[in-house]
């Protein structure tokens, strides 16, 4: 039955994804400002992935309450900085 949870959080997972990088998509539709490439679209998908698998292992491996906020405030720090730099390149 805990496979069965996994799985369900993993398909969740990758549906948020695909919903999250259809707002640049259906943008690029409409409007000419929004331009990603093939390239933009496969990097986003796997820091979008490793974000969220990330924080689902530090859901479900780390016990301590303090430990796993403080993990999960480190993991989500790190995922704005990331993607401030491959968006406009801060440092």
């Amino acid at each position: 039955m805990q496979n069965l949870i996994d799985q369900r959080r993993l398909f969740t997972l990758l549906f948020g994804i695909f919903a999250l990088l259809m707002l640049p998509f259906l943008a690029m539709q409409v409007t000419a400002e929004v331009y990603w490439s093939f390239t933009d679209f496969i990097v986003a998908a796997g820091l979008l992935f490793m974000f969220g698998f990330t924080i689902l292992m530090i859901r479900r491996k780390v016990t301590g309450r303090i430990t796993r906020l403080s993990l999960l405030l480190l993991c989500v720090a790190l995922f704005c900085l990331v993607w401030a730099q491959l968006a406009v390149g801060l440092f």
